[in-house]
C-alpha cells in the first residue's frame, strides 16, 4: 500500500468570487465547516501546508486568490 503525502491544496475547492455570491448562505456556511474541518484535520496530521492558500477567521476561510 502507497502512501502519498496530501496538503490542504490537494483536497480544497476553490471558487470564485461569482460562484461564492451565486450560493445561498447555508451553502457558504457549509463550504466554510467543511474547509475548517480539513484544515483541523491535516493540521492535527502535521501535513497542513496552508500558509499560502488560507487565511482562518473567525469568519471562516477566505482563498488568498480572490476566491473564498
Amino acid at each position: 500500500l502507497w502512501q502519498v503525502p496530501v496538503t490542504f491544496e490537494d483536497v480544497a475547492v476553490y471558487l470564485s468570487h461569482a460562484e461564492w455570491e451565486a450560493i445561498t448562505e447555508e451553502q457558504q456556511e457549509l463550504y466554510r465547516s467543511v474547509m475548517l474541518d480539513i484544515y483541523e484535520l491535516l493540521t492535527s496530521l502535521g501535513k497542513g501546508s496552508v500558509s499560502s492558500w488560507a487565511r482562518v477567521s473567525p469568519r471562516g476561510v477566505a482563498g488568498a486568490e480572490g476566491g473564498i
